[in-house]
């Protein structure tokens, strides 16, 4: 969906993909025409890009609300607005050329950077106060994760139990423990799927909804299986197979900035 070489705004294009499984077929058409031209939306009017879309003005204008801005003005705006990327050694690294310990430091502190900045930059604020409500009334927090994301399971365990929160994982992720597991009226379960399809971690929210638990995942952006699931989904960026192939663990950052999110927003509640 995103074309090669993409020259704008890279807050403009982070806003497009957090968005666009949620738009119309046609709306899609103006992000495919939006995300291929970058900064060159600044010469564009609204006839100019319904006409490269295929669709109607009124569709273009719906296009612009359905991301976030009022009008085609505030998207030709955004779109020319290019942030530098303040890199630890100011520039970006990627594995292959890693060579020494600075550009190490540079790779790895830099792509933890850029996880940050996205989350900062596409989490949705309002889903974010949903979710600290939801913790606020919890009375007791069922944390689920497994594999890397394990990690930002065990780091809210942590954290929440510090606020005074009972809170617990599953030991073991057997099948019969998952259909014994029991849930009470306010009850809460804080699940984490980077891919937001894990099988093991889906049946277990789907078994904690039929009971009657509250769900909040942690996952990334797009439609999947905890999205559908959760009664309030914080979307993570997708990194697809990881700046170090086949492994996500400088992205998943931003999954423990989350779990910061909400503990510090929690604390503040309960001061």
């Amino acid at each position: 969906m995103e074309p090669a070489g993409f020259q704008g705004s890279e807050a403009l294009r982070l806003r497009v993909l957090q968005k666009y499984d949620g738009l119309s077929r046609a709306e899609r058409s103006v992000a495919d025409v939006a995300l291929a031209r970058g900064a060159g939306l600044i010469d564009c009017t609204i006839a100019d890009l319904a006409r490269e879309s295929g669709v109607s003005e009124p569709t273009v204008v719906r296009f612009c609300n359905s991301i976030g801005f009022r009008g085609i003005k505030e998207l030709k705006r955004a779109a020319v607005s290019v942030p530098t990327r303040a890199g630890p050694a100011g520039e970006r690294v990627e594995l292959g050329e890693v060579d020494s310990e600075e550009k190490l430091i540079s790779f790895v502190l830099g792509h933890m950077q850029d996880a940050l900045r996205e989350t900062y930059e596409t989490l949705d604020r309002q889903r974010l106060a949903a979710a600290i409500d939801l913790l606020e009334d919890a009375r007791f927090l069922r944390v689920v994760g497994t594999g890397g994301s394990a990690i930002a399971a065990r780091h809210a365990q942590h954290y929440f139990r510090r606020l005074g929160i009972p809170c617990a994982t599953f030991s073991v992720y057997e099948p019969e423990e998952v259909v014994m597991e029991r849930y009470d009226e306010g009850d809460v379960v804080l699940a984490f799927s980077m891919s937001g399809n894990t099988p093991l971690v889906v049946d277990i929210v789907a078994d904690a909804k039929r009971k009657g638990a509250r769900v909040i995942c942690v996952t990334a952006w797009g439609e999947n299986r905890l999205r559908e699931l959760a009664d309030v989904s914080l979307q993570t960026p997708f990194c697809g197979e990881g700046a170090v192939y086949g492994h996500r663990a400088l992205e998943r950052t931003a999954q423990v900035a989350v779990v910061n999110l909400l503990y510090a927003g929690l604390s503040l509640r309960r001061r």
